[in-house]
């Protein structure tokens, strides 16, 4: 569900923002590109009114400071071009080399050491590009989704560009920033069609979503991609989510059932060749159920790599969407694993039939004080279960079950409950 919340006088003209009312995430429409932000974009800064005294002031002192700055780096400079006239062979580069390291020391307010260790990867916070790699210069070494994209074979789907057009639009089904999905029908076969709003940005690009879906098309718990054409997806219909699920009265079989389907999911996207891919967004509406009942994990929008790049470092992202506390900080630490802790609240919310952030008036700054939805509303189900929650939701992100673990888990979990009350 997705409210207008319509424009701001702190908002630059032609942009106005949304909220969803699951979410609570706010993003930035402008009206006449369609350009999409997750951050507010800002009114530009108005100049402070200063006399004509007061300006020829400031003047004078920024001339006196640029005069004062460039006889300091003419001085340096010169002392270190006097070393290099004064030496000769290898001795003079090494020299040379070790002066202009020292002048780079001054500049920037750091030793050589620590110079020398930012040079060599280390990773800054709040980068979307892997540990180490700034985002204006070698973007090749970003962490992406290329290796995927290099790999997808559209030709090896059933629907095609060649045979798009005996796909049959039926109803509007849900409708975001950038995409719509349709129910459709394909020979008699009900299945879900998601297209680009802007289709000249979109053209015939591959998109990331595409790429990770086809290496998924035999994941059991993802919903398949039936085929693509022109950045258009064609998905396996699902007709509920599991938020349908939430305030209905079902047992805690098949609510345990459920929530192994929805671990399964999300370990299948983490242990993905070539990966793990975070989610990135996880909540009850991601989560689709088909007809058989299987819950299916598909929405693949937000998702970040969070492999290894190509210098073997481990990629993070930063992001604003999502209740994890990593996620709260912007801290820029961010990989799959705050897909466990969302996880949590997705099984805590099935099990309970409550909101996630029932009890708390400020639930972003009590989690980041430790706080988290009350285990003892889960008193009818098993201790075991209220365990992997409370783990999966803890602070530390180093301390969270992998996706793999969750699922032999909830699998013991699931075996021992269904021995012992064979008619729930």
């Amino acid at each position: 569900m997705i409210s207008l919340l319509g424009s701001s006088p702190c908002l630059p003209a032609g942009w106005k923002s949304y909220t969803d009312s699951e979410s609570l995430r706010t993003y930035y429409v402008h009206l006449p590109t369609g350009d999409t932000k997750w951050t507010q974009p800002l009114l530009s800064p108005k100049m402070p009114s200063f006399s004509f005294a007061m300006r020829n002031s400031f003047i004078g002192i920024f001339v006196v400071i640029l005069v004062v700055n460039g006889f300091s780096q003419y001085v340096r400079f010169n002392n270190i071009a006097n070393d290099f006239l004064h030496s000769s062979g290898d001795d003079h580069r090494f020299a040379s080399r070790s002066r202009a390291d020292n002048v780079l020391s001054v500049s920037t307010g750091k030793d050589n050491s620590s110079f020398l260790h930012e040079k060599n990867n280390e990773r800054r916070p709040g980068s979307p590009t892997e540990p180490g790699k700034s985002t204006k210069k070698k973007k090749h070494k970003r962490c992406n989704f290329n290796g995927f994209v290099h790999q997808f074979k559209p030709d090896e789907l059933e629907i095609t560009c060649d045979n798009f057009a005996e796909v049959e639009l039926k109803s509007l089904k849900g409708n975001g920033t950038r995409r719509e999905v349709y129910e459709a029908t394909w020979h008699g076969k009900t299945i879900a069609v998601k297209k680009f709003l802007n289709t000249k940005a979109s053209g015939r690009k591959v998109s990331p979503e595409a790429a990770v879906l086809f290496q998924l098309r035999k994941a059991e718990n993802f919903a398949k991609l039936v085929g693509w054409c022109n950045s258009t997806l064609i998905l396996e219909y699902a007709p509920h989510t599991l938020k349908d699920y939430q305030h209905q009265n079902i047992s805690v079989k098949q609510s345990l059932s459920l929530g192994l389907d929805v671990v399964k999911g999300v370990a299948q996207l983490h242990s993905i060749a070539g990966g793990p891919v975070a989610h990135n967004d996880i909540h009850l509406k991601q989560f689709l159920v088909n007809t058989e009942g299987r819950v299916l994990l598909g929405d693949l929008d937000q998702m970040k790599f969070s492999g290894l790049g190509e210098s073997g470092k481990k990629c993070y992202y930063d992001t604003s969407c999502g209740r994890a506390p990593e996620k709260i900080l912007h801290d820029g630490t961010v990989n799959e694993s705050s897909d466990i802790y969302e996880v949590a609240l997705v099984l805590w919310s099935l099990m309970t039939g409550e909101n996630r952030g029932k009890g708390m008036r400020r639930a972003n700054k009590e989690v980041l004080l430790g706080a988290r939805p009350s285990l003892s509303l889960l008193r009818k189900y098993p201790q075991e279960l209220r365990d992997l929650i409370a783990e999966a939701w803890d602070s530390d992100p180093l301390k969270r079950p992998k996706a793999s673990e969750l699922v032999k888990r909830m699998e013991s979990i699931v075996e021992k409950y269904v021995d012992t009350y064979q008619n729930d």
